[in-house]
């Protein structure tokens, strides 16, 4: 009961954040890099940090 409860204030306590990080391996240019969003990776591959083939 008690693992119960903990889960449920867990799941829904607001300021809970879970975080994650995202890492990118290129062919060219900047070879790896590691990331905390999606957006964040997304821009560094647009402004040409990350080329060829990302992984």
């Amino acid at each position: 009961m008690n693992v119960m409860l903990f889960l449920i204030a867990f799941l829904f306590d607001p300021t809970a954040s879970l975080y994650s990080q995202i890492s990118l391996k290129a062919s060219t240019g900047t070879a790896n890099g590691i990331y905390t969003t999606i957006r964040t990776t997304f821009t560094a591959i647009n402004a040409g940090t990350h080329s060829g083939n990302n992984f």
